[in-house]
């Protein structure tokens, strides 16, 4: 299971501050959840917290930016690509092509890209 929250990204990089700050953040989350599900907590095998410092180093997302942007100018979902390249049996998806960003809309660009090649 995935638990995920938004956060500003510059308090992170604060390395006095961080471990402290990864182990509020993780409890926070995990306190939210278990007062809505209660004995969640103590029923978890083990508990991997992530930051942004965490995607930089394992994903080498630029200052650990993840879950896409929001899509507006030329980016928007009334301007994103489209998953037609242009070039005969050449498609793309991604954050940028419809329907946009975050993992859902990346995975259903993936998707219908895939469901192209397959006609």
């Amino acid at each position: 299971m995935t638990i995920s929250t938004h956060t500003s990204i510059s308090k992170w990089w604060n390395a006095e501050e961080y471990e402290a700050d990864k182990e509020h953040m993780k409890n926070r989350l995990l306190n939210t959840v278990d007062f809505y599900f209660p004995s969640f907590k103590e029923k978890l095998d083990i508990v991997l917290p992530g930051t942004p410092i965490t995607f930089q180093k394992w994903l080498r997302r630029q200052k650990g930016k993840v879950g896409g942007y929001t899509p507006t100018g030329k980016y928007s979902w009334l301007n994103s690509y489209s998953i037609r390249t242009g070039i005969p049996d050449v498609y793309q998806c991604g954050d940028t092509v419809f329907p946009g960003a975050g993992t859902l809309g990346v995975t259903l660009s993936g998707m219908t890209a895939a469901k192209e090649i397959m006609r």
